[in-house]
């Protein structure tokens, strides 16, 4: 008896072995290498107002030239927020895709759009939107301004809040406490317009000596000077939603002393298309003085993130867009 539970076991042991390496066998037959698809393209701002609507598609997906006659129709996919329980998917079996969804929260978006096609594997690529309010206190936080400071309402500008500056006495003047967004002239940091009441607004040196509303006017390097050049008398420690603006550095002591709460908006470079630079690194402010070496230039004030003092430079009067303070 015990013989033949011996044999049966054998034989159940041997027809396992057998039905496994079938069913390998099976699989190694059915694996191929498929060739990748590459390419997909979508556009998104980087930065949105709450409340906008958002459309994506999805495009320019192709296959290397020697699979190329082998791709038929190809499909497109998009998922936003995939990483988290509010997921919103739609797939679609072939052809071109579009989809428009709202940006209903304070948050940063993930985008991810791919494609797909029988006999290819499949390629993706996301992206990010972050959505802010400009309104007081919303998106940007902890910037050393708070409501009871004083303030003007420039009369240009079609909302109240969006249009409100705040402003401290400095070396003998008012200075505003917030960059210009005076959207009369200047340029929006990519064209996302909610950005000049978040960062303010990139002026050319003649586009700022005239956008500071009427009573205000640009400061001139003179004006700047009087202040000192001890970078975090300027800077307060602003965070972007949760994004901490100013890089921490020891040399750098971001007690803004002065009030005027810098934040680092970067600059612009305009040279038939418009370049943005440094944003989170620097801060670039005009002042209404000429350079006295270089007529086609004037001078500017710069922080950087990480230099504990106030630079000086000299920049084209038309080429270089940075940030404006007005003083009274």
């Amino acid at each position: 008896m015990m013989k033949l539970h011996k044999l049966a076991y054998m034989l159940l042991g041997a027809a396992a072995i057998l039905t496994a390496a079938v069913s390998c066998k099976k699989d190694d037959e059915d694996t191929t290498v498929k060739p990748s698809l590459y390419g997909v393209w979508f556009d998104v701002p980087e930065f949105a107002r709450i409340g906008d609507e958002v459309t994506v598609s999805p495009s320019g997906a192709y296959a290397a030239a020697q699979y190329a006659d082998k791709l038929g129709e190809v499909g497109y996919f998009i998922k936003i927020n995939s990483r988290g329980r509010d997921t919103l998917t739609t797939v679609n079996a072939k052809g071109n895709y579009t989809y428009t969804f709202k940006l209903d929260t304070l948050k940063t978006y993930t985008i991810q759009c791919g494609a797909f096609a029988d006999g290819f594997y499949e390629t993706s690529t996301t992206a990010y939107i972050q959505v802010l309010d400009p309104g007081f206190q919303k998106s940007l936080r902890r910037n050393g301004i708070f409501l009871g400071d004083d303030s003007i309402i420039d009369p240009r500008g079609s909302s109240v809040e969006e249009n409100t500056y705040f402003y401290t006495t400095a070396g003998g003047l008012e200075w505003f406490r917030n960059n210009l967004a005076y959207t009369g002239s200047g340029i929006c940091y990519k064209d996302c317009e909610v950005t000049s009441y978040i960062f303010g607004r990139y002026y050319t040196y003649d586009e700022a000596l005239a956008a500071c509303p009427a009573g205000w006017r640009l400061p001139t390097d003179a004006e700047w000077e009087a202040l000192g050049n001890k970078a975090g008398d300027f800077i307060s420690d602003a965070y972007l939603g949760d994004i901490k603006m100013w890089e921490y550095w020891p040399e750098m002591d971001m007690n803004n002393s002065l009030n005027l709460c810098v934040i680092p908006a970067g600059y612009a470079t305009i040279t038939g298309i418009n370049n943005f630079k440094g944003l989170y690194d620097y801060a670039a402010f005009w002042t209404a003085t000429e350079d006295p070496d270089n007529a086609s230039n004037a001078l500017y004030r710069a922080i950087y993130k990480q230099n504990p003092s106030v630079q000086k430079g000299s920049a084209s009067k038309t080429s270089f867009a940075a940030s404006v303070r007005c003083v009274r």
